[in-house]
This record gives structure tokens, C-alpha cells and sequence, in this order.
């Protein structure tokens, strides 16, 4: 794993650390944007991501305005595992993370 301006980059198969009771969230759903871990009243959920959440993320991790932003074909699938694909040779979906935000975006 590496870390771009805050934003961790996983290797495939690797996992974020999460606090003990975080839920995973099952295979059959699905989200473009990624997942916000919430703690509400002692109590972690995970939330849809937006794409201004999303746009947020990628544009700290690429030092870009939010608004430049491309997106991708990238989707996350339950918690950390990610679908999609890149228009690029050698690229493919790989999660991301900028705590509490995880998503999946092309990159090599």
C-alpha cells in the first residue's frame, strides 16, 4: 500500500484496518462512489458515497480541483472489493482510501 497526498492506495488483496463492530457490507451491493464509515450513537454504519464525495477524494489524491475530476467505470462491490474497468493498458480498479471515504478507481 502507498499513500498519495492522504489518500491510501491498496494493493490487491489488501484490507483497510477498521475498529472493532464495523459491518461488511454483503457482495450484492454495489456503489459507484464508494462507502463513508459513520459512527452514530456508538453504533459504525456504512453510507453511499456522493460524487461530490468522490470528486473530493480522487481531486486531494491527484492535486486537482474537484470539478477536473474524470470519472471512471470503477464500482465497489460490498466493502472493500472493486469491479469495473479502464480504458487504459496495465490499469485496473484498485480501492482507495482517505478515512472515512473508500472507493475504487483506475490506476496501475
Amino acid at each position: 500500500m502507498e499513500t498519495i497526498n492522504g489518500v491510501t492506495v491498496y494493493e490487491e488483496g489488501e484490507k483497510p484496518v477498521l475498529a472493532d463492530g464495523v459491518p461488511s457490507i454483503p457482495k450484492y451491493v454495489i456503489s459507484k462512489f464508494g462507502w463513508i464509515l459513520q459512527e452514530r450513537d456508538g453504533t459504525f454504519c456504512w453510507l453511499a458515497a456522493t460524487e461530490a464525495d468522490y470528486r473530493s477524494s480522487v481531486g486531494q489524491m491527484m492535486g486537482i480541483k474537484p470539478d477536473s475530476v474524470l470519472l471512471d467505470d470503477c464500482e465497489q462491490i460490498g466493502d472493500f472489493s472493486c469491479i469495473g474497468g479502464c480504458d487504459r493498458d496495465y490499469y485496473y480498479c484498485k480501492l482507495m482510501g482517505r478515512d472515512p471515504h473508500y472507493f475504487c478507481r483506475c490506476s496501475i
